[in-house]
């Protein structure tokens, strides 16, 4: 199959990464490829000059000191949302992130490809428990960061985050909180 110099399929998905079968007469892509290049075309229709709205949600981590961190992240409910993340921000503040969630828990693998600043990701369990923390993840990594258990939610905080906090495995999670002590 050819792909035009400099479409997305080229610059998401090289060559030697596009698997093809062919069983009987029709060529079938894999399913993997598939949803790579339905994601690929969804960032690029919806950045980075293309906006989309992110609702936002308060979230409470437990310190081993006893006490609440308050965060202020974008939610990424929508396929288009988790696609994108936080992709092609300049800047996150130190209280603000996202938090992604999955309808039934699973194994997370993230990536920090196309984004632009250093994150740390907490994996959380549908227990609302931390169970892992990938800090310090480098901007623009295809490196893929996967979860080490079945979990429910991700939340990416800029990078630091969690040790300036003490956050650790164990910490309890709250989401969607009205207020924050």
């Amino acid at each position: 199959m050819h792909f035009p110099q400099g479409s997305l399929a080229r610059k998401y998905f090289p060559p030697e990464q596009l698997i093809w079968s062919c069983p009987r007469v029709t060529c079938v892509k894999s399913a993997a490829l598939r949803s790579g290049l339905s994601i690929a075309l969804t960032v690029a229709s919806a950045a980075p000059n293309g906006e989309i709205d992110f609702a936002k949600v308060l979230v409470g981590i437990n310190a081993p000191q006893g006490h609440q961190i308050c965060f202020t992240l974008d939610e990424a409910r929508t396929r288009s949302q988790r696609v994108l993340g936080l992709m092609f921000r300049q800047y996150v503040p130190d209280d603000a992130g996202m938090v992604f969630e999955y309808q039934k828990p699973r194994y997370a693998k993230m990536w920090m490809e196309n984004t632009r600043v250093a994150l740390d990701m907490v994996f959380v369990s549908s227990g609302m428990k931390v169970v892992q923390i990938a800090q310090n993840q480098s901007p623009d990594s295809s490196e893929i960061i996967t979860s080490s258990k079945p979990i429910s939610f991700v939340i990416e905080l800029t990078a630091g985050t969690t040790r300036r906090y003490d956050i650790a495995p164990g910490a309890r999670v709250e989401i969607g909180l009205k207020t924050c002590d």
